[in-house]
């Protein structure tokens, strides 16, 4: 019997969420997705340019809450923390232009067809009982799945 090594890349992503003020339109995931040792290098840099925040948020960015909310005591002026919020961004958004190593993708469900579906399928009531566990972790968790598997040399592919 001969003895087979095989190497298993690891892939990690960094994603982030949004939906229209009442989710009644679309709830969307945009990730950004590369192996594990990229990480590393860039790492630091993005948080130097945090500027002092915990963490960065679309969500937040928009309506300055959560990290953001200090940048409106700091900066005494919803305007001078919209600025500030904006730079900070745009400086998360050069780091990760910086460097050439990494895939994106996005998903979108429409809540029509998300709430068709629900309501037509029991096995989809059984499996998806509540909307926040479809968005915030099976959605993500197939994607992710499916975008390992779009590797050179896999047979399935990514959909477009």
């Amino acid at each position: 019997m001969q003895s087979v090594t095989t190497s298993l890349p690891v892939v990690d992503s960094y994603s982030d969420e949004s939906a229209d003020e009442k989710c009644e339109q679309a709830f969307c995931i945009g990730a950004i997705i590369a192996g594990a040792h990229h990480w590393t290098p860039i790492q630091e840099e993005w948080r130097r340019r945090l500027n002092g925040l915990d963490y960065f948020s679309t969500k937040d960015y928009r309506t300055l809450g959560g990290p953001f909310q200090k940048l409106i005591r700091e900066c005494a002026s919803l305007n001078a923390a919209r600025k500030r919020a904006e730079a900070i961004r745009a400086d998360l958004e050069d780091v990760l232009l910086s460097v050439d190593w990494w895939g994106g993708f996005g998903v979108v469900v429409p809540i029509a067809d998300y709430r068709a579906i629900f309501h037509t399928s029991p096995f989809a009531r059984h499996i998806y009982k509540d909307r926040a566990r479809l968005l915030a972790n099976d959605v993500p968790y197939c994607v992710q799945g499916a975008a390992r598997d779009a590797r050179p040399g896999s047979r399935r592919r990514l959909l477009h």
